[in-house]
């Protein structure tokens, strides 16, 4: 069942109110639905959208000015990288990546004579280490995920975002901190306990702490019905495992694992595994999982997905 919670407290929907009105555009997709009560709508009253996608940008002119209501998800944080020295004997599990930041804005008022510029969030990249981009239109901006805390030639971090990544522990080095998340768009990584790493946030809850040598569950996401179509966005991804401890799940969008899980490190061969990339919208990718002195490695985390743009108004 869709989430309704992020209904406006300042917005009557009004029939009668004047919407602004766009040309189908170049790029993007256009599109009706009849409202059934979806957030912030009326019910009975048709819809029209534009969605757009990553990779897609420009700047957008409305032939009437008047109202409209936007979505904006930012592009999901990548999950953490994961280490094995035999040398040093170190162990570092990746944290999960944290969930692009989720803006939606009732009543926006458009004028027909500005150009309204736009540029979709694409999600991050684990093996080249290329971050999550933002979600803008207008004046507003979607904040990108941050990602899980890694292991690259020393313990880093987890980086804050619309939901900050998940840190994670090293034996070596100590406690790896959480990345922060900002407020009305998303939550902070979780923490670890030790050994493994903890979940990146989602949209509805801070990542998760890792509970003895599992990872941590990503922050649970949310599930919206905006534009005639439920959709689950925004989940983190779930801290990376090590030895034969299990990952983390991705974080749940109605009881569904939507982010990206972190990666195992399991079966009698000390097999390790990578994270995890989500699909949905805005979600962040699994932390990967640690061997021991046996396979002196670690995995590559998930990537995190894209974001996404929607622009609505009654017609």
């Amino acid at each position: 069942m869709a989430i309704e919670r992020l209904k406006s407290p300042y917005f009557v929907p009004n029939p009668n109110e004047v919407s602004a009105y766009l040309e189908t555009p170049a790029v993007g997709s256009t599109y009706t639905f009849t409202s059934i009560g979806q957030a912030g709508t009326v019910t009975g009253q048709m819809y029209r959208v534009h969605q757009f996608s990553t990779g897609q940008n420009g700047t957008l002119y409305f032939r009437t000015s008047g109202y409209v209501d936007i979505m904006l998800v930012a592009g999901g944080g990548w999950g953490g990288w994961a280490y094995y020295n035999n040398a040093a004997a170190t162990n570092y599990a990746g944290g999960g990546g944290g969930a692009g930041g989720l803006l939606i804005i009732y009543k926006y008022l458009i004028e027909n004579n500005i150009g309204y510029s736009f540029s979709i969030g694409s999600g991050a990249v684990s093996v080249n280490q290329t971050n999550a981009t933002d979600t803008i239109f207008g004046g507003y901006t979607a904040v990108a995920g941050g990602r899980g805390g890694t292991y690259s030639q020393g313990l880093t971090a987890g980086i804050s975002g619309g939901s900050g990544g998940g840190g994670s522990y090293d034996f070596a080095y100590g406690r790896s901190p959480s990345g922060n998340g900002i407020l009305n768009q998303g939550n902070s990584g979780g923490a670890s306990a030790g050994g493994v790493g903890s979940g990146g946030g989602g949209y509805s809850t801070t990542g998760f702490t890792t509970a003895s040598n599992v990872g941590g569950n990503g922050g649970n996401g949310i599930s919206i019905n905006f534009d005639g179509i439920v959709r689950a966005l925004c989940a983190g991804g779930g801290g990376g495992g090590w030895a034969l401890s299990a990952g983390g799940n991705g974080g749940l969008v109605d009881g569904v694992i939507t982010g990206g899980n972190g990666g195992n490190s399991n079966s009698t061969a000390w097999q390790t595994f990578n994270g995890t990339t989500p699909i949905a919208f805005g979600c962040g990718g699994g932390g990967g999982g640690t061997g021991t002195a046996s396979t002196n490695n670690g995995q590559y985390g998930g990537n995190g997905s894209n974001g996404v743009l929607i622009i609505r108004y009654p017609v």
